[in-house]
C-alpha cells in the first residue's frame, strides 16, 4: 500500500468523523445553481450501440438537464439487462463525470500512469469534476441518503449498476456538485483523490452506513489471507477482510478511482432494502457546494497535512 493509499482510507474515515461538524454548521446548507449538466459517455447515456459497438467507447462530451440526464440514467438501467452476463457488460456505458478540455482527446493514461490502456474509460482530459460518481457493490440500503438528500434539495440519482440482481443489488449513486477544478499534476491528482474520499466519508455517515472494520480498519492488503468472516458452517464464501464484504461493515476501496468515480465496498442487506430489480430514485434541485462541505467539516487541515507527509511540494521529476 503506497503512501497515498493509505491517505486516500484516512481521508475517508476523517470525512466520516467531520460530518458531525458539517452538520452542525451552516455549510451544508450551501448550494449552486448550475444550469446544465456536463459530462462524457461512450455514445451517450440516453443512445442505444450501432450494431457490433459497444458503448463504453471513446467518450464524447455531453451537456443537458439534471432532469434529462436522470431520466437517460433510468432508461438506461432498463435496457442494459441481458439474458447474460456478457450481454449486460456488452450494454453498459461509462459515464466520465466532468467537462472535457478542449481539443483534447479522452484517450491515452490514467491516473498518471503511462502506457495503461483505458478502453475509453481514461479521464486524463476532464477539466472540470461535475459529478460525484459512488458505487455501493454490497447491498446496503440507500434509502436514508436519499432521505438526507432530499431534505437538502440536492440534485441526485441512484441506479442498480449493470451487474446488479435482485438477489445481489447493487447501486451507484450520481450526485452534481459545482464545477472543481481537475488538475492533471502530481499534486492536483492527488488532492482530487484525497478529497473524492473525504466526501465520499461525508455521504457514508450521512447514510447511515456501517462504520468500518475495527479488526483491520479497512487495511489489509489484497493478497492476504481471509481473517474474518461469516461462519463457513452456513455454507457462506470467506471474505478477505480488506473489503470487509461479510462482516456487515461499510469501507472505501482503493481499487477503482480516477477523477470520475470511486467505489464503495462493505455492508449487508438492510431490512428496508429498496434497491430492487432495476428502479431508480432521483431528485431535482440543487448542485453541492464541495467546496464549503470540505470547509466545514475540517478538510483544509488534514490537505494542509497530507502535502507534507506526501512531498508534494517538492520539485517533481521530469516527466512525472
Amino acid at each position: 500500500m503506497t503512501p497515498l493509499d493509505a491517505l486516500s482510507q484516512q481521508a475517508f474515515t476523517a470525512g466520516r468523523r467531520g460530518f458531525l461538524a458539517l452538520r452542525n454548521s451552516h455549510n451544508l446548507h450551501a448550494f449552486a445553481e448550475v444550469p446544465t449538466l456536463k459530462f462524457a459517455a461512450g455514445v451517450g447515456i440516453n443512445c442505444r450501440p450501432k450494431p457490433g459497438q459497444s458503448r463504453d467507447g471513446v467518450p464524447v462530451a455531453q451537456e443537458c438537464s439534471w432532469s434529462d440526464f436522470a431520466e437517460g440514467v433510468k432508461q438506461y438501467a432498463s435496457t442494459v439487462v441481458g439474458p447474460t452476463q456478457a450481454d449486460k457488460r456488452f450494454n453498459s456505458a461509462y459515464v466520465l463525470a466532468g467537462s472535457l478540455e478542449t481539443g483534447r482527446q479522452a484517450v491515452g493514461h490514467v491516473m498518471g500512469v503511462p502506457g495503461r490502456d483505458t478502453a475509453g474509460r481514461d479521464d486524463s482530459a476532464l477539466s472540470t469534476v461535475t459529478m460525484l460518481v459512488l458505487d455501493c457493490d454490497q447491498p446496503a440500503s440507500p434509502l436514508q441518503l436519499c432521505a438526507a438528500l432530499n431534505q437538502l434539495h440536492l440534485a441526485y440519482c441512484v441506479a442498480p449498476t449493470w451487474s446488479a440482481t435482485v438477489e445481489r443489488p447493487k447501486w451507484r449513486l450520481f450526485l452534481q456538485v459545482a464545477p472543481l477544478p481537475a488538475v492533471g499534476t502530481v499534486k492536483g491528482r492527488a488532492e482530487a483523490r484525497l478529497r473524492y474520499a473525504w466526501l465520499a466519508g461525508l455521504l457514508a455517515e450521512m447514510g447511515g452506513l456501517s462504520v468500518e472494520c475495527g479488526v483491520c480498519k479497512g487495511l489489509t492488503p489484497a493478497d492476504s489471507p481471509s481473517t474474518h468472516g461469516p461462519p463457513q458452517n452456513k455454507g457462506e464464501p470467506a471474505y478477505k477482510c480488506k473489503a470487509c464484504r461479510g462482516s456487515g461493515l461499510f469501507s472505501f476501496d482503493l481499487s477503482c478511482w480516477n477523477y470520475s468515480r470511486l467505489h464503495f465496498l462493505g455492508g449487508l442487506r438492510t431490512a428496508d432494502q429498496s434497491a430492487i430489480g432495476r428502479d431508480v430514485d432521483w431528485g431535482k434541485g440543487f448542485a453541492v457546494n464541495s467546496e464549503a462541505w470540505l470547509e466545514g467539516s475540517g478538510w483544509g487541515a488534514f490537505w494542509s497535512a497530507a502535502v507534507g507527509e506526501l512531498e508534494l511540494d517538492k520539485p517533481q521529476p521530469v516527466g512525472v
